[in-house]
């Protein structure tokens, strides 16, 4: 039996065409800081805030309820 090269080609684009690939990533997100060292009575303190914007389709993705910030100042 002989199997042409347009037939396999066909196969070939057929089973590539029918494969789904998924992803998630985040998309952005936003950081903001308030100072809050008035308050506490301890000066140079700021609570910041992370909010990262992501793309996860049917919830399949998870992202840890803690993240380590570090943040410098050379002032």
């Amino acid at each position: 039996m002989k199997i042409s090269l347009k037939r396999i080609f066909s196969v070939i684009l057929f089973l590539g065409a029918a494969t789904v690939a998924n992803a998630t990533h985040v998309q952005g997100g936003e950081i903001t800081y308030k100072y809050i060292g008035d308050s506490t009575s301890i000066p140079y303190q700021y609570e910041i805030t992370l909010k990262l914007l992501r793309n996860a389709p049917g919830g399949t993705a998870t992202l840890g309820s803690t993240a380590t910030i570090d943040i410098n100042s050379s002032c």
